[in-house]
């Protein structure tokens, strides 16, 4: 295992069991880290051999819903990260139970190993570009099937309005979700906030998955249907409430493919 704190990820809960949201809303931890050039496929297997073992023990005790690692499809220029990897907890004390694991295998491990896992760090991570992002999910739907992508919606509610802004969500963009996710056309659907602040740049982040980058189009279809089925009242009502609600300027996009992922339901 490798010298670093925690290595989780930009998605929030993609596969967790109708059984696990019963008992509360699990917390997502997400890391960021950017390849060394040309150590992308590299930095992936790492991430993939050094954190299986502990991770897929805690899915079998309970204490993992699901973790997995994803890259971001679109680029920015000079972006901050390449990969970004998640562990989704069933609650703060699976963070304990995992905590104590990694601390009982670097405690384990032999100064010999310690170097040879500090130069392959060294080797595929540039340095100083690990950060983290701790979510906890609002509203989640248990999925099906492995998901490939994942479309990620950010929002910034303005102040005083969160309860607003979650409730414009669940009554406008959550029947259109439910319907696709229904069909098959998406995989899941959710909104989280962030559990530990840090970017202010965002308070609510809609998010769905989907076997295939086709289903965006199916998707926006769908909303532009809700949206016409409207009456001009409606549609004048819902355009105010956004505007009352969020910071309209504050929204970006981003879409990951999903490069390894396990789960209590099963995954790779």
């Amino acid at each position: 295992m490798k010298q670093r704190v925690l290595l989780a990820c930009l998605v929030p809960l993609l596969l967790v069991s109708a059984a696990a949201l019963a008992e509360g809303d699990p917390v997502t931890w997400v890391s960021f880290l950017k390849a060394q050039p040309g150590q992308g496929e590299d930095l992936t297997q790492m991430l993939i051999r050094t954190d299986t073992p502990l991770y897929d023990q805690l899915i079998e005790e309970g204490a993992v819903l699901e973790w997995g690692i994803g890259m971001p499809i679109v680029h920015r220029g000079n972006d901050s990260y390449s990969h970004a990897q998640w562990v989704t907890f069933a609650d703060w004390s699976g963070v304990d139970k995992f905590m104590k694991g990694f601390m009982a295998g670097m405690m384990s491990m032999s100064e010999e190993d310690r170097e040879a896992n500090a130069a392959e760090w060294k080797k595929n991570v540039v340095a100083g570009s690990h950060s983290d992002a701790i979510h906890r999910s609002i509203h989640v739907s248990p999925s099906k099937g492995r998901p490939a992508y994942l479309n990620l919606g950010f929002y910034k509610a303005k102040p005083g309005h969160d309860s607003e802004a979650q409730k414009l969500w669940e009554t406008f963009a959550a029947p259109v979700y439910a319907k696709l996710a229904e069909e098959g056309t998406i995989q899941g659907y959710g909104l989280f906030e962030p559990e530990i602040h840090g970017d202010y740049s965002w308070s609510h982040c809609s998010w769905y998955t989907m076997p295939g980058l086709a289903a965006r189009d199916a998707v926006d279809n769908a909303f532009d249907a809700a949206m016409a089925a409207r009456s001009e009242d409606e549609s004048a009502s819902v355009q105010t409430s956004f505007r009352e609600d969020f910071e309209s300027e504050a929204h970006f996009d981003n879409v990951v493919m999903i490069v390894h992922y396990n789960s209590a339901g099963g995954g790779e």
